[in-house]
């Protein structure tokens, strides 16, 4: 039988989504039952918010793929949160009221869904994280001191995330080899983002419809 994870009590078993002793159980049940009270940031400006969500949610869409792919374990396909299968590239852009044919489409657009699956989600896949290393990777690319837009105090605050983020995994792998992963994955998600703003781009000069606060996001200068 495993110790419990928190206080390494050898009477432990499967509580509130881990292994923890009769003790902590009780503990956590307390917590997760008690009445909760709501507590609403304060701590940045609404341009802020709006900021650092614009610049991180299609980094997030782009790690997520590779998510999903795992979860439904098929990594020949991309996924949506419900479990769907995407569609085509044809479908997809063909519904966007677009006024060119479906073989044109697939000749501007599928170069750009070959290498979202090919040079990221697959990749990706073979570096084999786990929810740690997702989760570290959601924090370093919510927390980037690198966009533009950011007040002093965010950019402040995004330093110190990233370094605690980046400490606390370095721990986690045990300064293994393993952590350099990390750097690659945001470097390849960072140039599929490069990669979804061109694909907007063309479906502009294409006078293909999209979803305009989507579009933003896309675009959002960074």
């Amino acid at each position: 039988m495993p110790n419990c994870s928190v206080c390494s009590n050898p009477l432990a078993s499967y509580h509130f989504g881990a292994i923890v002793c009769r003790a902590c159980a009780i503990f956590f049940r307390r917590f997760v039952f008690r009445k909760k009270e709501k507590v609403y940031c304060n701590c940045f400006l609404k341009r802020d918010k709006k900021t650092i969500f614009y610049n991180f949610i299609i980094k997030w869409n782009i790690l997520e793929l590779s998510i999903l792919s795992k979860k439904f374990n098929d990594p020949t396909q991309l996924f949506s949160p419900s479990g769907a299968v995407a569609t085509t590239v044809e479908d997809f852009y063909s519904a966007g009221n677009s006024k060119i044919s479906k073989n044109e489409i697939r000749d501007i657009f599928e170069p750009f869904w070959n290498y979202r699956y090919f040079n990221v989600n697959r990749p990706l896949l073979e570096m084999k994280f786990g929810d740690v290393q997702n989760m570290a990777l959601f924090g370093i690319l919510l927390w980037d001191p690198g966009y533009t837009n950011l007040s002093e105090t965010l950019a402040e605050t995004c330093h110190t995330m990233r370094k605690i983020i980046f400490r606390e995994l370095n721990s986690f792998l045990d300064n293994s080899g393993t952590f350099f992963y990390t750097l690659e994955a945001l470097n390849l998600i960072e140039r599929a983002e490069q990669k979804c703003r061109e694909e907007i781009h063309l479906c502009g000069i294409h006078n293909i419809e999209f979803d305009q606060e989507r579009k933003n996001m896309i675009l959002w200068d960074k």
